[in-house]
């Protein structure tokens, strides 16, 4: 949902025990645009280049994992636990779940976290805009990539 590019072996997971759980994440600092900054943010939410926009920008999000030597990007990821599911349905309903808690957070609590953010931090307005687009999309890809799976 965060857009993580920093997700692999050492701190993102799956716990099996009779079960499959998503593990706890931590290590979150390449998470949530982490690197843009107020000026950036302006252009890619105004842009009329696809290649600019914040669409593509969520698109282009790495993982940590490969395939084939291949580096995944986040969503490729999900689709390999999707892939995994095929062959063991308790995969698929850790995704599942996983998703459908994502799915239950209201977009009005999102904004008031990003209005919660102390002036301090110094995250700007378009900033938090832009974020708030990510989380928005990066919920409907995953979303989207369940209905697959049901």
């Amino acid at each position: 949902m965060i857009g993580n590019t920093d997700r692999h072996h050492e701190n993102w997971g799956i716990i099996v025990n009779g079960d499959f759980k998503i593990a706890p994440t931590f290590d979150h600092a390449s998470g949530l645009a982490s690197k843009v900054d107020e000026q950036e943010a302006k252009e890619r939410l105004s842009t009329k280049d696809k290649g600019r926009s914040v669409e593509h920008f969520c698109k282009k999000a790495k993982s940590a994992f490969y395939k084939n030597d291949k580096r995944l990007s986040t969503i490729e990821v999900c689709e390999e636990i999707l892939d995994f599911g095929n062959k063991n349905t308790q995969a698929n309903q850790a995704l599942i779940l996983w998703i459908d808690k994502i799915s239950q957070i209201q977009e009005s609590k999102l904004v008031e976290i990003l209005d919660n953010i102390p002036k301090e931090m110094g995250l700007k307005d378009a900033q938090k805009t832009f974020i708030f687009k990510v989380l928005r999309i990066n919920t409907e890809r995953l979303k989207n990539l369940a209905k697959g799976m049901k």
